[in-house]
């Protein structure tokens, strides 16, 4: 029997939380999906839940429009150490930022990410 499932909403969420959410519960009940995203969550996330969401915050509060939710939390997630990073990062999203854009991202990063 296969279940069938309907999405009702789909948010972006920082490795961080998804972390900090799989660390309260009983490792023996996690299905193998969950003990292979808490791995993930374990060997690349940095930055505490609280540093993540201050970064997608603040990157939000600076209105770039072409700034998708998927790559702000992208962002959070890897907190890039420069611009080249950043641009990495973005190369998905097919649009180009101009290096003041850049900078200001990064700027909001190395403010959170120590």
């Amino acid at each position: 029997m296969v279940a069938h499932y309907e999405i009702i909403e789909k948010e972006y969420v920082p490795l961080a939380t998804v972390r900090k959410v799989l660390r309260k519960r009983n490792k023996s009940d996690l299905t193998y999906e969950q003990k292979m995203a808490l791995e993930n969550a374990e060997s690349f996330t940095e930055l505490s839940e609280s540093n993540s969401n201050s970064i997608i915050n603040e990157l939000r509060e600076l209105d770039m429009r072409k700034l998708k939710d998927e790559f702000i939390v992208k962002i959070a997630d890897m907190a890039p150490k420069n611009e080249e990073e950043i641009k990495l990062i973005l190369t998905a999203s097919k649009i180009s930022f101009k290096d003041e854009e850049l900078k200001q991202i990064l700027d909001v990063v190395k403010k959170h990410a120590k």
